[in-house]
């Protein structure tokens, strides 16, 4: 699957508008980014699963995707704002 290129990310009002991707769920990088954050994930068998977002608002993408990954999934999400949706969980616990 390709990825946006630098380019249309510097250009894209959907990027620079932090106001809409502060609450942004996972289905609406498919629908807005086109990317498919968990089969980008969970397609590399054998390797581990990791993300790391950083202005990732609220986090409710993150906590979306970490529950449909479980357990062996490292998600990381940094924003200078904090309006985390979840509690964080140190990796490696349960």
């Amino acid at each position: 699957m390709p990825l946006t290129t630098d380019d249309e990310l510097e250009n894209s009002s959907v990027v620079a508008n932090s106001l809409m991707n502060r609450e942004r769920r996972l289905r609406s990088y498919n629908r807005e980014l086109g990317i498919d954050i968990v089969n980008v994930l969970s397609a590399a068998p054998g390797r581990p699963t990791r993300r790391l977002d950083l202005c990732c608002g609220t986090a409710n993408a993150l906590n979306e995707a970490a529950a449909l990954l479980g357990d062996d999934a490292e998600i990381v999400g940094v924003d200078l704002v904090d309006l985390f949706t979840c509690r964080p969980r140190p990796p490696g616990c349960a």
